[in-house]
């Protein structure tokens, strides 16, 4: 199978201003929403539907999700990054996250998560996403061969609860049948969810330039409270 190539690799490749780090550093981070249990139960039975019957799993090896700022690399002990992520998460209130159901995202399968209920894009979760990246810009770190977002949060920012994800992109003979699979199937969760905190996860590989999907492990570090609800 040929390895995944993609704009987002390419952005890693030339992002500057980013330090680079030994291509054997192959620890990475991520910033989570997680959503209500019932979808969560949700994204678990559809990965795992995929996987038994296409042999789909890149969705399958994370816990459920919406990322909010994914897979960075860092230049700085895991004390400093969450004691940074702390200081974004005080500055936020609790907000409710928006479910408009299953779509087509991006060449992947996902729940649509991004906007309000009207289709105006969630400001608050937004500005949540936009202010973990400002943090982190400072202590973000790349290799020359790395996979990375390249994320850039008030621009290529899109919410969403991935079912199927980028060994998906690479079977583009099965996209139809797949999406007629899991439309049919999908089960019935909640049209929305409360965010009352984030979750920090590191993430391994050996492979993050090609298939990471076949290695990768993770470990969940911590789930930070948001701040109290403004009065």
């Amino acid at each position: 199978m040929t390895p995944v190539t993609s704009t987002i690799d390419e952005l890693a490749r030339t992002a500057t201003g980013w330090p680079r780090l030994d291509p054997r550093d192959t620890d990475r981070y991520g910033v989570f929403v997680r959503p209500d249990p019932t979808t969560c139960r949700a994204q678990i039975e559809l990965h795992t539907l995929l996987q038994h019957q296409f042999g789909l799993i890149a969705g399958r090896v994370f816990p459920p999700h919406a990322t909010l700022l994914g897979n960075i690399a860092v230049t700085v002990g895991e004390a400093d990054l969450l004691g940074r992520l702390t200081s974004v998460a005080r500055r936020h209130a609790p907000f409710t996250m928006y479910n408009k159901g299953l779509s087509q995202y991006n060449e992947g399968i996902a729940y649509d998560v991004h906007e309000l209920p009207g289709g105006a894009p969630n400001q608050r979760l937004v500005d949540l996403a936009v202010d973990i990246e400002r943090e982190l810009a400072p202590v973000r770190g790349r290799t020359d061969t790395d996979y990375m977002t390249g994320q850039t949060s008030t621009e290529g920012f899109r919410a969403h609860l991935t079912v199927a994800g980028q060994d998906y992109t690479l079977r583009r003979d099965l996209h139809d049948e797949v999406w007629r699979y899991a439309e049919e199937l999908a089960p019935a969760v909640p049209d929305s969810f409360a965010v009352g905190s984030v979750s920090v996860f590191r993430f391994h590989s050996d492979h993050w330039p090609s298939e990471w999907w076949k290695d990768m492990t993770w470990h969940h570090l911590r789930t930070i409270p948001l701040g109290e609800p403004a009065l």
